[in-house]
């Protein structure tokens, strides 16, 4: 806590000195400055009278939750969409950096390097109990590390899909279809598909994750002529076939059935 109560505050005179409207790094406030040090020093204070603390304490306990759901989401969205992706040093876990010099910081590589390689032991013995695992640590961050590991390594092998695919947007029908995005990536015969829950503090309560059939009911995903009726699903090692080849439909909830995002490749 004291060193967070450090890096707020030198992330806060920055951010003051570069509004300009009370203290400016040409012309600083001394006086400003050091009355905006004491008030995040008041706010922050430890002691059961600080009503605040307590109130922001709980509140940042429910949102981490969506918080690192929604991450994973654009972790996904962010490697498999149209594009080159761009990664900041040190976010391959959870990163909660304030604007520079603050996300400057040393980055402690070894113990990424030291995750990977635990991540990759595990996984021979199978997807499904790793997945497991770390959906229940996941405040550790390995989840958005074995993520990013699969869905690059998924991006490395199948190079021109990603590179020169198609993107074709996927309608979602059924109750819940405003809480998806899904998209496909189509190169030749070969087909890529993408799915994220959103919204999802009106889909499920903290620690609920968004799997199975009591969250996703009989929604269906509908899928473009032309692809195979068999898949795979990347992150789990679950395969799945259409609902309904002849409609091309797939249901939402074998695609979201043990992992909360889903990147799935036609087999």
């Amino acid at each position: 806590m004291l060193e967070f109560k450090e890096r707020l505050k030198v992330y806060m005179v920055k951010a003051a000195r570069e509004a300009k409207a009370f203290t400016n790094w040409l012309s600083p406030s001394p006086e400003y400055e050091s009355a905006l040090i004491s008030f995040l020093d008041s706010i922050l204070k430890d002691s059961p009278q600080n009503r605040f603390l307590r109130e922001l304490t709980w509140f940042q306990r429910r949102v981490a939750y969506y918080g690192a759901l929604n991450a994973l989401g654009q972790v996904l969205l962010k490697i498999t969409s149209p594009g080159v992706p761009d990664f900041y040093q040190g976010t391959e876990l959870w990163d909660f950096s304030l604007v520079d010099p603050d996300n400057r910081r040393p980055v402690d590589f070894v113990k990424r390097v030291e995750f990977l390689d635990d991540l990759i032991q595990q996984e021979v013995s199978g997807q499904h109990s790793l997945v497991q695992q770390l959906l229940n640590s996941w405040k550790d961050g390995r989840v958005k590390l074995y993520l990013t590991y699969k869905t690059l390594n998924v991006r490395r092998f199948y190079r021109e899909l990603f590179s020169d695919g198609d993107y074709i947007p996927l309608q979602v029908l059924g109750q819940r279809q405003e809480h998806i995005c899904a998209f496909g990536r189509r190169k030749g015969e070969m087909w890529t598909l993408v799915v994220v829950p959103r919204l999802l503090t009106k889909l499920v309560r903290v620690g609920t994750l968004p799997l199975g059939r009591r969250v996703w009911g009989d929604d269906l995903i509908i899928l473009p002529e032309g692809v195979l009726e068999h898949w795979l699903n990347t992150l789990t090692g679950e395969t799945t076939r259409l609902s309904s080849y002849a409609r091309r439909e797939m249901r939402l909830s074998s695609v979201l059935n043990i992992f909360p995002v889903a990147l799935m490749m036609s087999i």
